[in-house]
């Protein structure tokens, strides 16, 4: 049987989850017209956030900002966004222990395992796209 300390939890969610939203053509939105989502965590069954739900308006409001922003990636030489890719898997690299952090919190409990041992949940790093170095924040 796998013990949840109910308090770590709920600390870590506090401290690491971002702050609920949409975010349609770089504004956050925090109060949408489809209601509002009470997600759980699936450690505690405690709600852990109150997520605001895309109603027809944002859905609109997030397909015009989709389709202004295709217009504009449409003037980006394809050399120009090959040399930009690197600048955005940095980016990423630098937010592993973001990634590290936050995961365990939306993932159903799993007995102890060791650093050594594979999460059931990553992907095995001879799937397609995948590398030791792209899968290691969850595999501990």
């Amino acid at each position: 049987m796998v013990t949840v300390d109910v308090q770590l939890h709920q600390d870590r969610a506090e401290r690491d989850l971002p702050r609920p939203r949409l975010v349609i053509g770089g504004k956050d939105v925090t109060d949408a017209s489809g209601g509002v989502h009470e997600h759980r965590n699936p450690a505690t069954g405690q709600v852990q956030a109150h997520i605001p739900l895309a109603g027809p308006t944002e859905v609109d409001q997030a397909v015009g900002a989709a389709r202004r922003a295709f217009e504009v990636r449409g003037t980006v030489r394809p050399a120009e966004r090959r040399r930009l890719l690197p600048g955005c898997a940095g980016l990423l690299r630098d937010h592993i222990p973001d990634f590290a952090a936050v995961c365990p919190l939306d993932e159903t409990p799993r007995t102890r395992r060791s650093p050594t041992t594979p999460s059931t949940a990553c992907p095995p790093t001879s799937s397609p796209g995948t590398s030791p170095a792209s899968t290691a924040w969850c595999r501990g």
